[in-house]
């Protein structure tokens, strides 16, 4: 086999032929001599398999930056999405609960008391409350200065919930006695009071006026409705006599029991022992 250039040169030429550096005099002299020169044929083969690696790692490593990037890239969409949207939904949560949460307001300020007895005795609907302006409608005979001067203690808490646009207050009232007080005091009861014996309305079935709770032995006075409702308690263990007053003009029905009711919708948990 002749061939027009040596081996030596043909390979050192190689690499500019395969990155077509090479004139076309030159090209063709490579492809006569590779043709005819199996060694030169493989080294050209092996180098064009070399640099065809070469570049499928770069095109690897380039995809795999662009896919990086592109995670990055949506990683930090997604954050910003995310943070914006927590930052709305803490908003639209604050929001919410101003306008629909419930609000509480409690005190044991007895002074409360005298302002709603002595509202109760004029007709009034505003007595001093928690919330300024609030109307309170209490038409029953509720105990006096006098009555509470008898007491060896008394406890007092007044409860007002706010949610969106409606109002309920209860005030609650145990006072403890003696025991000669307390018979007499119990006895009198059912001299001043009527109780009712008509059903309160519940949300599935009517609830009946007279219940069991925290020791106290409860009944629903005469004209107490869901609305307004003037509930007595008395406690032969501890010689106190509990009044519950309640107040809601919104209220339809009693969720639960009427011991749930007084233990969630007032302050009783606030002055029981």
């Amino acid at each position: 086999m002749k061939n027009k250039i040596p081996c030596d040169i043909v390979q050192d030429i190689l690499p500019l032929y395969i990155d077509k550096l090479t004139s076309e005099v030159t090209n063709e002299q490579i492809k006569e001599h590779t043709s005819e020169c199996e060694m030169c044929r493989e080294r050209l083969k092996n180098m064009q398999c070399e640099i065809q690696i070469e570049e499928d790692t770069v095109k690897v490593k380039e995809i795999n930056y662009l896919k990086k990037t592109r995670r990055s890239f949506k990683k930090k969409i997604l954050i910003s999405v995310m943070s914006v949207f927590c930052v709305f939904l803490l908003i639209f949560s604050g929001f919410m609960y101003m306008v629909f949460g419930t609000k509480t307001r409690n005190s044991d300020d007895i002074t409360y008391y005298f302002s709603l007895y002595e509202a109760s005795q004029k007709g009034e609907i505003f007595p001093e409350t928690l919330y300024s302006d609030s109307p309170v409608v209490c038409s029953f005979d509720l105990p006096d200065r006098d009555y509470l001067g008898t007491c060896s203690d008394y406890r007092f808490n007044l409860t007002q919930k706010v949610e969106f646009i409606f109002m309920s207050t209860s005030y609650v009232l145990v006072c403890q006695f003696s025991d000669v007080e307390y018979s007499t005091e119990k006895e009198k009861l059912d001299e001043k009071y009527s109780w009712t014996q008509r059903n309160f309305s519940g949300e599935f079935f009517g609830i009946k006026p007279y219940f069991e709770l925290d020791g106290f032995s409860f009944r629903a006075v005469e004209d107490s409705d869901v609305k307004e409702m003037f509930l007595v308690g008395t406690s032969d263990d501890t010689n106190e006599i509990a009044y519950v007053f309640f107040y809601d003009p919104d209220i339809d029905y009693i969720e639960g029991s009427f011991t749930d009711f007084v233990t969630t919708e007032t302050g009783w948990k606030k002055v029981v022992k």
